[in-house]
């Protein structure tokens, strides 16, 4: 997918994760969709969640006629009012999921989380079997399940079944059965908001 391509990878690291000379010689040659940030801490914050929206809006530039929709739960720095003001002067709608839900609904949880750190593992043993575990390979691996991995999937079944879009009858197992008989079988297509109504 074109779109899967070009949306930003990135990991939040500290000084004691990201040494600062390893971390710049272990970059050289990555492609350019991954980001690693060497911060004060390793934890995400309103503050890296805008540099992460402005971010993705600049790498969604080139398709204008695509609406962005992030999803997130309801951690608190996702929801800050610095966050929200930087949705709206990105453009990027923000999706949040009711409390607890996560597990059922957010397509990362569903239906990426599983398969990313499988591939991690076993690339990670392989390297721990030859010798060739090391900082910059643990680096150069990071960078490869963020496109190999996820490049080489269609996700869009993630969001059918999660609900996200599509017909209600290609609801995943799982939250069909949590649904029961409160889901409509077919999907409705409210008129989308204005930009107005968002940013209220």
């Amino acid at each position: 997918d074109v779109l899967q391509r070009v949306l930003p990878q990135v990991y939040i690291g500290n000084g004691h994760v990201f040494p600062k000379d390893l971390l710049e010689a272990a970059m050289a040659g990555l492609p350019g969709v991954v980001h690693f940030w060497r911060e004060a801490s390793s934890w995400n914050s309103p503050v890296l969640m805008c540099k992460i929206l402005a971010l993705l809006a600049s790498s969604l530039a080139a398709f204008p006629h695509v609406q962005p929709i992030l999803i997130f739960d309801a951690a608190s720095i996702h929801i800050h009012r610095r966050v929200l003001e930087q949705s709206i002067r990105s453009t990027i709608w923000l999706l949040c999921m009711p409390a607890s839900t996560t597990w059922l609904l957010q397509p990362l949880d569903t239906h990426v989380f599983a398969g990313f750190k499988g591939f991690l593992r076993k690339r990670w043993r392989e390297l721990m079997a030859t010798g060739s575990a090391t900082f910059q390979s643990w680096i150069k691996l990071l960078s490869q399940v963020s496109t190999d991995f996820l490049w080489s999937r269609a996700w869009s079944t993630a969001f059918v079944q999660g609900g996200l879009i599509g017909d209600r009858r290609c609801l995943g197992q799982r939250l069909a059965a949590f649904l029961g008989d409160a889901v409509p079988q077919v999907a409705s297509a409210p008129a989308q908001p204005t930009p107005q109504q968002v940013a209220l």
